[in-house]
Order: C-alpha cells, then sequence, then structure tokens
C-alpha cells in the first residue's frame, strides 16, 4: 500500500466536502492554476515554497482542515524528496547583518531628525 500524496490527500478533502476548487480561487485569490497543480503534485510551475506555504494554509482554512498538520504534510514532502532548504549558519549571520544594518540606519535617521527640530527650536529663541 502506498502513501497518500498531498495532492491527492487535498483532492479527497476537497470533494468529500463538495466544495469546487473554483470557490477556493475565489475565496482565497489563488490563481485556479496554482490550485490545480497543488492537487496533481506538480510543484514545478508554482513559486517558491514560502508562497507554496501560504496557498496550503489558506486552503485547508477555507476548506477546514487542520492547517498545522497540512504544513507538516508538505514539510514532510520536501524533506522525502531532498527539497527542504536548511538555514546555514551563514544564512543567519547574512539575516542579521541585514537587521543590524536596518537598525543602525534608523537610529542614524532618528538622531539626525532629533538634531534638526533642536536645531529649529533654538533658531526660533
Amino acid at each position: 500500500m502506498t502513501a497518500e500524496t498531498l495532492g491527492s490527500y487535498l483532492r479527497r478533502e476537497r470533494e468529500f466536502r463538495d466544495i469546487p476548487l473554483v470557490e477556493i480561487a475565489e475565496a482565497t485569490r489563488i490563481p485556479l492554476t496554482h490550485l490545480n497543480a497543488l492537487e496533481q503534485d506538480d510543484f514545478t510551475d508554482l513559486p517558491a515554497a514560502t508562497f507554496i506555504r501560504g496557498y496550503l494554509k489558506a486552503y485547508a482554512t477555507h476548506i477546514g482542515l487542520d492547517a498545522a498538520d497540512l504544513l507538516l504534510r508538505f514539510e514532510q514532502y520536501l524533506e522525502e524528496e531532498g527539497l527542504l532548504e536548511e538555514k546555514t549558519s551563514t544564512d543567519i549571520a547574512v539575516v542579521k547583518s541585514a537587521w543590524e544594518w536596518k537598525w543602525k540606519y534608523l537610529w542614524s535617521l532618528l538622531v539626525a531628525s532629533g538634531l534638526i527640530a533642536l536645531a529649529a527650536f533654538l533658531s526660533r529663541l
């Protein structure tokens, strides 16, 4: 006995609830072609995994499935297919570096704004 694929699970649950795919597309604003691809396990023409997770969460919520369970099934699929992107320490360092730069920029902007406001105030005296 073979394990049920993610797409066949989605299709089976949707059909069990008698919900047309078009209804899900309209309610979630997910393109119908993407929903068809999800139900056919054709992830090649879909956007990045981050978007697919969002699609799955919206799909699950609309038809009454447990979104966390569906996302877990998707993660297992990615792991089985060797597609799971693991974050390396280098990736984390790059993200941390980007945030540090943004905070330094915002802090500098705040200080400069304060100095301009102070100069304007003092010039009125």
